[in-house]
């Protein structure tokens, strides 16, 4: 009888271990991107709206920045960069005029039509850049892929898959919040999404 005990005990003592081995197994992966085998860990990510682009259509662009490089703040709105590292600038199209709407964005190669639910126009990652330099950094242009948005409470999650104009492509990954600021309007281009920071 005590054999038994001992035995059934280390059964469930080993399962025990077994599970939360497993757990610990099935972390998330870390905030980061990567393209051309690098692998840039995010340190901040925000998001800045256009407001209504086209009837329905909201316009925003999610920026996830490399944790070399530092966002101020002033006033409570962003004020500048330093630092120098890679930044992710995605433009999205949502349904949602509070901010970027759980589902699958595909990418749209338009820069006149802005149909809810996708992303490109004008998107690319900036490769070291250095706000503070006169040189232009190198930008690999978005060209295709998609994007799977979540979100639970005001945590969100980002499933990133996309290629690029140099034929590469670029995975990432993000959870956390996204803060919204207010960039500007549509009036400013027929694409309000041409931004300084990629011509």
């Amino acid at each position: 009888m005590k054999k038994t005990l001992i035995q059934a005990f280390a059964i469930i003592f080993i399962g025990g271990l077994l599970i939360a081995s497993c757990k610990k197994d099935e972390t998330t992966p870390a905030n980061s991107f990567k393209y051309n085998d690098k692998e840039s860990l995010i340190g901040t990510a925000f998001a800045g709206s256009f407001g209504e682009i086209s009837a329905g259509s909201y316009g925003y662009i999610v920026y996830a920045l490399e944790n070399t490089l530092t966002v101020h703040y002033s006033n409570s709105s962003i004020d500048s960069i330093s630092g120098v590292g890679d930044l992710l600038e995605i433009a999205m199209v949502s349904s949602d005029s509070t901010g970027i709407k759980p589902g699958t964005y595909n990418y749209s190669s338009s820069t006149t039509t802005f149909n809810t639910f996708t992303f490109g126009y004008e998107s690319g990652l900036l490769v070291n850049f250095n706000p503070i330099s006169e040189t232009d950094p190198a930008v690999l242009l978005i060209t295709g892929g998609k994007i799977t948005v979540s979100k639970n409470g005001d945590v969100y999650e980002l499933n990133l898959s996309m290629n690029t104009n140099a034929n590469s492509t670029i995975t990432g990954f993000y959870k956390g919040k996204i803060e919204v600021y207010q960039m500007g309007s549509k009036a400013a281009s027929t694409n309000p999404f041409t931004f300084p920071l990629l011509k």
